[in-house]
């Protein structure tokens, strides 16, 4: 993904629910009614217990308020572990809201507590979920249990959808049929099952289907995007889910009189763990649909269009876009290439084509088979928030064609053949950076993957293996800027061809349908180099910030053309291994670069430096590192000038 800069500040919200108005009974009872939808096929309608909506509602206040303490203490805890999502701004508004937990057909639960309070919001994909705690009662009355967080399957996984779509462009609606293959997950046993959906659609339809077809109802409940049901017997089920709703949201999911895209959970999923679909849109007659993977059929008549898709290849994220586009089409080395545009340019078609099959031949030659057949460029000009991948196409908004395309290409290996789930980390985002670079490089064409989005200063607060989010900036920056910083140091450390032969074996190697991460990249890096390179991935992926380099000591010697610079780079006491570059400028404006190795403490240089005027530490800035305290603004602490530079004291 290509995410194009934007920061929400989010003002603090009072959210309250005015339960109690609306149903004056629920004081006297101390409880609050269920919401409508709860449940269906249930026995009679639970009480949710006053304390604990009210619970949810201050949780929601805190966290509009960023009040980290606050919402720590509603925890009964004094530690704050968990609750560093209550810091980001990205959100809007949160809401807070209970669920009660559908009764089982026996004894409730055993110890198990029966409420949950969900702080919720929508959020678009590769972003920070739901948030779903136990409502626990103690002596002190109601509190905040532990978190089921999102990277939790909770004893069950989804792996297969079967997905029928119909988009109702005029009245901004879809609707939606899912028959979900859940797995229950060897030695998990939960009393309850979890499912998470984007709140725009209650689920109307939750069942059980059968070998021969016929439906049994599950029990469920549902508040916002979170689902809990009862598990029938067995490990494998079939389950169909039926849920409408109208989408319009900024940054991306939105249906409008002109076209529609689908990104952020449209569909039920575990932890956001890959799964396979097969996805059957149905849209206007003068309209296209595209979804991922494979088209099995296409169909148009005087009313409607509807097409199939099937993906073979598990992912995490599944996109649907429709419009009426207008198409250009084009063979290329066994694969149909295709650009949507909203509106006929053929300049901008060709110029899109062109990147994209030049990028698509140099990710073939240098990483593996593309999995598809096609793949397409689609254009949007709705509120979306840069460019999305969805890996046998992508989704660009107008402004990002035709430069960001070898970025979303790249997504294809790392994010569709290798998933990403953007739960613990945006490692994919690293090597898609990465990726446009060396093709870039390597083809001649101007990069400008290390001069976007590069903000150092926000490498100090996430690191590598950690930072998931999107949305937030900070995240961001370490994902996309020190993570594909970090993979073109490897490559210097390695050398290209041992790099390109690491990142093959990552990719053919892993396994179909789990999730990749920087630990596997490590092991394929270590297995295919022989090298134990753990000090590597411990410095730059596992801690946070970046190295800050002290220049000490400086001195020259010898006559003008021919002389000889010393310092030492100091570290702190934790430093950092590097091969690190060193830029030499002549007084005709040229330069050459060599390199040193510095990882110690205090690292002694000596540079024969010729005619050169000066000396620039990381000249072409490929290694993420930030100025000693205490520089002055608009200083540059890592160019050494020659001309400057005093004699070497004599010595006794």
């Amino acid at each position: 993904m290509i995410r194009i800069a934007q920061h929400r500040h989010a003002p603090p919200f009072l959210t309250a629910l005015l339960v109690a108005l609306a149903c004056p009974s629920v004081l006297a009872q101390g409880t609050a009614p269920a919401h409508p939808l709860e449940f269906v096929g249930g026995q009679g309608t639970p009480l949710i217990p006053m304390a604990v909506v009210r619970l949810a509602s201050r949780a929601a206040m805190l966290a509009n308020q960023h009040n980290l303490a606050g919402f720590t203490a509603l925890s009964g805890s004094a530690s704050a572990g968990g609750f560093g999502w209550v810091q980001f701004d990205k959100t809007s508004v949160w809401h807070g809201d209970p669920l009660a937990i559908p009764p089982a057909t026996g004894p409730l639960l055993g110890h198990v507590p029966n409420d949950l309070v969900v702080v919720h919001a929508w959020h678009g994909c590769e972003s920070d979920g739901d948030h779903v705690y136990y409502a626990v009662r103690g002596a002190g009355g109601w509190h905040l249990g532990a978190e089921i967080p999102e990277t939790d399957p909770f004893g069950i996984r989804v792996t297969a959808h079967d997905l029928d779509v119909t988009i109702n462009p005029t009245a901004g609606t879809v609707e939606i049929n899912d028959v979900a293959t859940v797995h229950r997950i060897p030695g998990g046993s939960p009393k309850f099952g979890i499912l998470r959906l984007s709140p725009d659609f209650p689920v109307t339809t939750f069942a059980l289907v059968h070998a021969n077809g016929s439906e049994t109802p599950v029990r469920f409940a549902q508040t916002a995007g979170i689902i809990a049901f009862v598990p029938p017997a067995g490990t494998l089920w079939r389950f169909h889910m039926h849920y409408a709703g109208k989408v319009n949201h900024s940054g991306g999911d939105y249906i409008l009189p002109t076209e529609a895209t689908l990104n952020s959970y449209w569909y039920p999923d575990t932890a956001r763990l890959p799964a396979t679909s097969i996805v059957k849109v149905t849209v206007p007659a003068d309209w296209t649909p595209l979804a991922q993977g494979e088209e099995l059929s296409f169909r148009r008549t005087a009313t409607s269009t509807t097409a199939v898709f099937r993906n073979n290849v598990a992912n995490c994220y599944f996109t649907v876009d429709a419009a009426p586009y207008s198409i250009t089409e084009q063979a290329h080395h066994g694969v149909k290439l295709y650009c949507y545009l909203l509106h006929p340019n053929p300049k901008l078609a060709a110029s899109c084509l062109d990147l994209l099959g030049r990028a698509m031949d140099f990710y073939q030659a240098h990483y593996s088979r593309y999995p598809y057949s096609r793949y397409t460029v689609v254009e949007t000009a709705g509120n979306f928030a840069g460019a999305l991948e969805a890996y046998s196409f992508a989704t660009f908004q107008s402004v990002t064609l035709p430069e960001t395309i070898p970025h979303e290409l790249s997504h294809t290996w790392f994010g569709g053949i290798v998933p990403c789930t953007y739960t613990t980390s945006m490692w994919n985002e690293s090597f898609a950076n990465y990726s446009d670079d060396l093709f870039r490089r390597d083809t001649g064409l101007h990069s400008t993957t290390f001069s976007r989005a590069m903000r150092t200063d926000g490498f100090g607060g996430f690191t590598l293996a950690d930072a998931s989010d999107t949305s937030d900036p900070d995240q961001s920056a370490v994902g996309y800027g020190k993570g594909s910083m970090v993979l073109r140091a490897l490559e210097d450390q390695l050398g290209q061809p041992a790099m390109l032969k690491a990142i093959r074996e990552y990719i053919s190697d892993h396994k179909p349908g789990e999730a990749g991460s920087w630990r596997e990249f490590q092991k394929a890096v270590e297995r295919s180099t022989g090298a134990p390179l753990g000090w590597f991935f411990d410095e730059w992926v596992h801690r946070v910030g970046m190295p800050s380099l002290q220049i000490e000591h400086v001195v020259k010697s010898g006559p003008p053309g021919r002389q000889t610079v010393e310092f030492d780079v100091v570290q702190d006491a934790n430093p950092y291994r590097m091969d690190l570059g060193v830029g030499l400028v002549h007084p005709d404006g040229s330069s050459t670069i060599s390199h040193v190795w510095v990882g110690k403490r205090e690292s002694h240089v000596r540079l024969s430096v010729g005619d050169a005027v000066s000396i620039r530490l990381n000249p072409d800035a490929m290694i993420p590192m930030a100025a000693p305290a205490g520089t002055p603004a608009g200083t540059d602490p890592y160019t050494i000038e020659i001309g400057k530079i005093g004699a070497p004291q004599a010595t006794e």
